[in-house]
């Protein structure tokens, strides 16, 4: 499950245009351009209520109720770069996180860049702290009418 939360957040950095990778496995990346390494550094999981149900979502034009678990999420969001400037990346990493729908950020924190040797480039730590609902399960309510689409 949280693995798929990493996933989502390294492909919206892509379609943002900003180079990310998942932290873990440790990836091999081109040291000539700058990466957002994505974790999970950690995370609280919490019951959503009576039976984990969320809410209710549209899929394929069906209504259907979400199951799962609420999650307050640590997230990495570590740059590294064969340049120190990192201003301009770490307001765009921070505006991408904002856009997600599926993830509601609460903070972003950066640290100052500071040349790391033994990735022989330079490094700056960047958290997000955010909640999201982790949805397990999809369901058809009973007597639940297929929406046509426009």
């Amino acid at each position: 499950m949280l693995k798929s939360v990493v996933e989502s957040i390294t492909q919206t950095l892509i379609n943002d245009g900003i180079n990310a990778v998942a932290a873990f496995p440790v990836a091999d990346f081109d040291k000539q351009k700058t990466v957002i390494c994505v974790s999970i550094r950690s995370v609280k999981i919490t019951s959503c209520g009576c039976g984990n149900y969320i809410g209710l979502c549209l899929e394929n034009g069906v209504i259907k109720e979400m199951f799962g678990s609420h999650g307050s999420l640590k997230i990495g969001l570590d740059i590294y770069s064969p340049m120190p400037d990192c201003e301009n990346l770490k307001e765009n990493v921070c505006n991408s996180l904002g856009s997600m729908s599926s993830l509601k950020v609460k903070s972003f924190e950066a640290s100052e860049v500071s040349f790391d040797g033994k990735s022989e480039m330079y490094y700056c730590k960047c958290t997000a702290e955010a909640e999201a609902s982790l949805v397990r399960s999809l369901s058809e309510p009973a007597g639940v009418f297929k929406l046509e689409e426009d």
